[in-house]
């Protein structure tokens, strides 16, 4: 058993690999499932047998990639000041967004736009929604309505990260962390008051 799930996950990074080599240079509407597969070095059954198709796949790297930088965060942070924190986590995302420039851009000017804007923003939400439980656990006030907060904050960041995807990433990722950072550091003070 354990060896099938080593092959399978042979097989999913091999498939992610290809992609994003893939989609250093194609738009995804232009990659094709034999494409990917020959890339890859596996057949295209292989893949149907992970995968319903291409976009079911598309949907699997966007979780894949989210899950990754997600992890990074809890594992590889946990000591770090609060500021040092948000801004490794800021600059973690930018930087892998940075990465896969080409791939990022064609999804955020595609049907997949709404796809990858829940998908990123269910995850701040996840983050933010932690947070305000520990500062809430601190004896720090908030308003009534936490999910407001939460899509507030939420909306803001996916609004910074579209405008700098747009502006074909004008800002360098460090300079845009540190705006970011300083940003979320501002909220957090203006809106948790001692009780």
């Amino acid at each position: 058993m354990a060896q099938q799930d080593l092959r399978i996950q042979k097989t999913k990074r091999s498939l992610l690999a290809a992609f994003f080599k893939l989609a250093e240079t194609q738009d995804f509407d232009q990659i094709t499932i034999d494409q990917l597969c020959q890339t890859a070095l596996i057949r295209r059954n292989t893949f149907y047998r992970h995968f319903e198709d291409k976009y079911s796949f598309v949907d699997y790297v966007i979780e894949k990639s989210l899950n990754d930088i997600y992890s990074k965060h809890i594992q590889d942070y946990p000591d770090l000041s609060t500021e040092d924190y948000y801004y490794q986590v800021v600059h973690e995302s930018l930087a892998f967004i940075d990465n896969h420039k080409r791939f990022i851009s064609t999804m955020f000017n595609s049907r997949f736009n709404d796809l990858l804007s829940s998908q990123v923003s269910n995850r701040i939400m996840v983050v933010v929604d932690r947070e305000v439980e520990k500062y809430k656990a601190l004896g720090r006030h908030f308003p009534k309505n936490t999910r407001f907060t939460t899509r507030f904050f939420t909306g803001g960041i996916l609004s910074i990260l579209y405008q700098w995807i747009m502006s074909d990433f004008a800002m360098s990722v460090d300079e845009l962390s540190r705006e970011i950072t300083q940003l979320i550091l501002a909220f957090w003070r203006a809106l948790s008051v001692e009780v």
